[in-house]
């Protein structure tokens, strides 16, 4: 039996929950007395089948209803559990999303810029008020050698876009170039297309000239290379086999996943091996969906970084904030800017908010991860068609609404209907050595289990009629309580302080 670990609901276990785990809970501390016995609040506890046929359900939709021809889906909601991965509908016309190849996830690698760089100002390698002139020859770039770490770090410095065409002249020689060539590229190859500084720099203003500066700054910082950073600070140690940067790297449409769907049709067949080389959504990162979802997982549970610095990278940047309307059972949805992640925030027709952070964007494919640290769950997509943006932000809320109200995901298939309404009384919780347990309308004997939240059995007591539970042997954590009695099976969690 695997339970998935999840956030308890119950709002008198929310402080001791949030003192335990290292997340990010957007609630505040409340402490309770009590004074009676409360019966815990009901837990909407599903099976992992249902769990399972529920999200291919809102994959298939999506491919149906928003045009995204292929996506893969993948979401991970317990670290010592197998990650789930869902894939629907087409790589190219007739042929089906191909399960063994990545996909282009093209802005995701900002993140991981982001924590290559943050890592060298905590190897003090470099720092956040350093300009760039200290360390490479700006001025033939063509930049300005006095923009700090900073400034590139949060979009405030004063470069332009050099992905866009330029008006009113049109897309630049070397633009063009970049698009359209076959033959192999590097990085190097994209000084050319640095645009002019702006005339009034220190506002917010998201580009990957920004980004592809601090990629260049890496390079000069690290005594390796950009990609070796990548390679030895991220995929080696995750164990990240299927992913890579495309940098001086043969990558064709046909190897990944992508077919850029455009006004003409379908682009897979169409070769742009020059813009996967040089620069591929700033050397992009080539990917499945689960080892990008494990990443983002990692950095926003806390885990690569330290406190102080999470802090930093969850502030919102003044002037990045994007309203982005409402949708399904969404309010309001608003997108947000920190160091370079994205901070999308829900209310939804209950009142709730919900926070969460990742990186999104558009090249030869959409993509949108998220970290949820509230319920400590992580999803990460991809599809094959960039220009359904406001579809790409419609799945996303399809995924949320539906997760909202999940508490738990269970391998359990008999008698789970009756873990969703429990007629446990059970006190005090948390608890220390003893838990007082009240089963009012049950008679006779009855079976319980004490199962911790990776699933194992931690206690068994057949044929127990008493109403005291004694916990003192627990480690401090949170379990689950499983009582078989003529009531039925039912389920409640506590906290062991």
């Amino acid at each position: 039996m695997v339970y998935f670990r999840q956030r308890i609901n119950n709002n008198q276990l929310l402080n001791s929950l949030m003192t335990m785990r290292n997340s990010y809970l957007f609630v505040p501390t409340v402490i309770f007395m009590f004074v009676s016995i409360l019966p815990l609040k009901s837990q909407n506890i599903v099976s992992i089948d249902t769990f399972r046929m529920d999200l291919q359900n809102i994959m298939n939709n999506a491919t149906t209803n928003y045009g995204m021809d292929g996506i893969e889906f993948s979401i991970i909601i317990d670290d010592s559990a197998a990650t789930e991965t869902f894939y629907s509908g087409l790589r190219a016309p007739g042929i089906a999303v191909d399960t063994s190849r990545p996909w282009h996830y093209a802005q995701a690698v900002a993140g991981y810029t982001n924590y290559i760089a943050l890592r060298l100002i905590q190897d003090t390698l470099l720092s956040m008020d350093d300009s760039i002139g200290q360390y490479m020859d700006a001025t033939a770039m063509g930049l300005d050698g006095s923009i700090t770490v900073r400034q590139l770090i949060k979009h405030t410095s004063v470069l332009n876009e050099m992905w866009e065409p330029r008006p009113p002249s049109g897309p630049s020689a070397c633009y063009n170039n970049i698009w359209n060539s076959n033959i192999i590229g590097c990085p190097i190859d994209l000084l050319s297309c640095f645009p002019a500084n702006k005339t009034n720099p220190g506002t917010f203003d998201y580009n990957n000239t920004n980004l592809l500066v601090l990629q260049f700054l890496i390079d000069s910082v690290a005594g390796n290379s950009y990609e070796t950073e990548i390679q030895n600070r991220i995929f080696n140690p995750m164990g990240m086999t299927e992913s890579y940067l495309s940098s001086c790297d043969t990558v064709t449409i046909n190897s990944i996943n992508g077919i850029w769907t455009t006004a003409s049709g379908y682009a897979n067949n169409v070769n742009y091996l020059r813009y996967f080389s040089t620069n591929g959504g700033n050397r992009s990162l080539i990917a499945k969906s689960y080892e990008v979802a494990n990443f983002y997982r990692e950095l926003f549970q806390g885990k690569l970084l330290p406190p102080a610095v999470m802090d930093s990278i969850k502030e919102v940047i003044p002037g990045s904030t994007i309203p982005q309307g409402s949708y399904s059972c969404a309010t309001s949805i608003q997108g947000n800017v920190g160091y370079n992640t994205d901070i999308l925030q829900i209310i939804d027709n209950l009142g709730d908010t919900a926070i969460l952070y990742g990186k999104g964007g558009f090249g030869m494919n959409g993509h949108l991860t998220l970290h949820w640290p509230e319920k400590d769950w992580t999803l990460s997509f991809a599809h094959n068609d960039r220009s359904r943006q406001l579809e790409h932000r419609n799945l996303a809320v399809d995924l949320y609404c539906y997760l909202r109200g999940i508490d738990s995901v269970s391998t359990i298939t008999v008698g789970l209907e009756n873990l969703t309404e429990t007629e446990i009384a059970l006190y005090p919780n948390p608890a220390n050595e003893i838990l007082n347990l009240e089963l009012p309308f049950s008679k006779g004997n009855y079976d319980y289990k004490i199962i911790d939240l990776s699933g194992r059995i931690m206690f068994t007591k057949v044929d127990f009629r008493g109403n005291t539970i004694e916990i003192g042997d627990l480690a401090p954590g949170i379990y689950l309580l499983q009582v078989d009695s003529d009531n039925g099976l039912q389920s409640v969690k506590f906290v062991k302080e």
